[in-house]
């Protein structure tokens, strides 16, 4: 079987979709499939050098050649866009028809191909949504709604969404919010969720005395905060630089913004302004750096403005539970939270450690508070900033679930009086597999049989109506 997939951004590229395409079709690649990536020359790879085709852990890349304007002005990424968009039509009718093609959606129309193909030579397609458009582009007033642009985008996502074999996306508030663009309700089961991911082999915790970013940069006897990639205006930082001021006599603390983005020269200004000397911007790294660049934080800052819920996900919160660091969410109000976190043996090891990092340490704490916060009646402190405004208050009943799995002689060596006396331990239910792993499940498209949709819909009526009312019900 041939797959193709096109995207904008992809390897040595090292921004967040880029990093899992490469490792999604590297994935392919190691499972025998002939593995093929359209894509633009990449902006951020430093000095390195990098060819029109090249082969990279068994993916064939194509690199189309394009006129570059900046970015990170509005004009600038609209020529970029329908600059790729021309050349990657070109290129993908030139491919071999009987691979499939899975389509990325940067730029926003790029699905658009995909149908294109389908309908020019039969071409079977998928579409792989990362961010929904054009609905971050009104939330975030660069086009009004029911205008003439914008009925003639939504027009062209139903025909490229309807007629696409699977949709993927990354949540299932995602999927809610594309199932509205499709012609027909009952093709819900082509939008299947698959959240995104971290590779933890190669962003792992890394010592700041044997971090080769930490010490290119004097960055290893200061407490980090750090926000690395894309600073768009999805993203709420200009509260991130307010915190810096309100720190700004605490020397050990220091603020680390990587990456570029719509929003960088506006706060590079507001640091300017503000004359701040606890806030360094670095570029984007080379891909042989980031493991390093992305560890290299004490504090992982996850930024996302309330305007952008469920119209896309933010990637960095799996690079910075992957590589150990305490998380600091902006998100919209939530008070029910599921991780997702692989293998977790060796962050309870991490962060039950007598002599645990302060990371660590805080991680533990905050994990700590949650439980013991959790419950009906329970409550967690909220965040207040020098602008009330931008105020969070405190959560009610929170509820905070984490799963995971490792081998048992790594659970087991963390079991001791200390991790039971503090309360963590006995919130964790533990089951030993000794069975070989199984399969994934070869028919995840199978829907449910009636009788079983009915029953489940009567259970929650039952539960709904049983928790409207003050007495406990029998069960």
């Amino acid at each position: 079987m041939n797959i193709t997939i096109l995207h904008q951004y992809f390897y040595p590229d090292v921004a967040g979709a880029a990093l899992r395409l490469t490792e999604l079709a590297a994935s392919l690649a190691q499972e025998g499939l002939e593995t093929t990536a359209v894509t633009s020359f990449p902006m951020n790879t430093g000095n390195q050098k990098v060819p029109n085709t090249e082969i990279y852990k068994g993916i064939r890349i194509h690199r189309l050649r394009r006129r570059a304007f900046n970015k990170n002005r509005s004009v600038g990424r609209a020529l970029n866009a329908v600059s790729f968009f021309i050349a990657a039509f070109f290129k993908i009718l030139a491919t071999e028809r009987n691979s499939i093609l899975l389509v990325g959606s940067d730029p926003p129309f790029l699905p658009l191909i995909g149908w294109l193909m389908k309908k020019l030579r039969g071409q079977t397609y998928m579409v792989l949504v990362f961010d929904i458009y054009p609905d971050l582009a009104i939330q975030f007033g660069y086009l009004k709604s029911n205008t003439l642009v914008v009925r003639a985008w939504e027009y062209l996502n139903t025909l490229s969404l309807s007629e696409a074999k699977t949709i993927i996306t990354l949540g299932k508030y995602m999927k809610e919010t594309l199932l509205k663009k499709l012609k027909h309700p009952e093709e819900l089961s082509k939008i299947q969720v698959m959240p995104t991911w971290e590779d933890g082999h190669l962003i792992r915790p890394i010592q700041k005395k044997e971090n080769r970013f930490c010490q290119e940069h004097q960055l290893l006897n200061q407490t980090i905060v750090l926000y690395s990639g894309n600073m768009g205006k999805v993203h709420e930082l200009t509260s991130l630089i307010e915190t810096a001021e309100l720190l700004k006599r605490e020397a050990e603390i220091l603020f680390v913004l990587i990456g570029d983005g719509a929003q960088q020269s506006e706060l590079v200004k507001l640091v300017l302004k503000k004359q701040l000397k606890n806030v360094r911007f670095f570029p984007y790294q080379t891909a042989e750096m980031a493991p390093h660049s992305l560890t290299s934080g004490d504090i992982a800052v996850v930024s996302m403005k309330k305007e952008a819920k469920n119209l896309c996900v933010p990637s960095k919160l799996y690079t910075a539970l992957a590589s150990g660091q305490a998380i600091l969410k902006s998100l919209a109000e939530q008070n029910c939270q599921f991780s997702i976190q692989g293998e977790i043996g060796h962050t309870l090891k991490a962060i039950c450690d007598p002599r645990a990092q302060s990371h660590n340490a805080t991680k533990l704490r905050a994990l700590l508070d949650l439980y013991h916060a959790s419950g009906k009646s329970g409550s967690t402190g909220g965040l207040h900033y020098s602008d009330k405004k931008e105020n969070v208050s405190s959560t009610k009943s929170p509820s905070f679930t984490i799963m995971g799995e490792s081998t048992a002689l790594t659970v087991f060596e963390n079991i001791s009086l200390e991790t039971v006396s503090i309360g963590l331990l006995p919130r964790f239910d533990i089951y030993q597999y000794k069975l070989p792993r199984p399969y994934p499940n070869e028919n995840p498209l199978l829907e449910p049989p009636e009788w079983l949709v009915r029953k489940l819909v009567e259970l929650v009526v039952y539960v709904a109506s049983a928790s409207s009312r003050p007495d406990a019900a029998q069960v």
